[in-house]
C-alpha cells in the first residue's frame, strides 16, 4: 500500500463495488458470443430460404444472380465474423486461491485494498476484448442486414422481373 493510507470506510465501500465485476465481464462475453449465434443462425436461415426458392424453379434473371451473389457475400462477411468473434478467449478473473494463500492473514483494509488493485488491473485487461466483441456484433448486424436487403431485392426481381 502506498505512504498515505486510505480510508477504511471508503476502501470497504470502493471493495464492496468492484468486487465480483470480473465474473460480470465474463458473463457479458459470453451473452455477446449468444448474440452472434443468433446473428449467425438468423443470417444462416436467410440464405437457406433464399437457396430454397431459388431451387423451388423460379427463374433466376442476371440482376437477380448478382444480387444473390452479393448476399452471398454478406453472408460470408457474417461467417468470417462470427468465426472471429467466437474464438475462444481468456478473460481475467481474481484468482481466489491465490487471494487466500497470499492474503489470509491481512486486516481487511489490506485484503480490500489488494483484491480492488487486482480486479482494476484485470477490468482493464479484458475490457478491449469486451469491446472488440461488441464491434464485431455491429458488423455482423450490419453485414446480415445487407444480406436480407439483397435476398429480398433478388427475390423480387425473380418475381417481377
Amino acid at each position: 500500500m502506498s505512504e498515505e493510507k486510505p480510508n477504511p470506510e471508503t476502501l470497504e465501500e470502493i471493495y464492496n463495488l468492484v468486487r465480483g465485476s470480473l465474473d460480470r465481464q465474463a458473463d457479458e462475453g459470453q451473452m455477446l458470443d449468444s448474440k452472434m449465434v443468433q446473428i449467425f443462425s438468423a443470417a444462416s436461415i436467410v440464405v437457406g430460404l433464399a437457396g430454397f426458392s431459388i431451387s423451388s424453379g423460379a427463374v433466376v434473371n442476371t440482376p437477380a444472380a448478382l444480387l444473390l451473389f452479393l448476399a452471398f457475400v454478406a453472408y460470408a462477411v457474417v461467417a468470417y465474423v462470427a468465426f472471429k468473434h467466437l474464438t475462444p478467449k481468456t478473460y481475467y478473473l481474481l484468482n481466489y486461491p491465490d487471494v487466500w494463500r497470499k492474503s489470509w492473514s491481512d486486516n481487511p483494509s489490506e485484503l480490500h485494498y489488494s483484491v480492488i488493485t487486482k480486479v482494476t488491473e484485470e477490468y482493464e485487461r479484458n475490457r478491449p476484448t469486451l469491446i472488440d466483441k461488441a464491434g464485431l456484433i455491429r458488423v455482423s448486424i450490419a453485414a446480415a442486414g445487407v444480406e436480407v436487403v439483397l435476398i429480398g431485392l433478388a427475390i423480387t426481381s425473380t418475381l417481377f422481373g
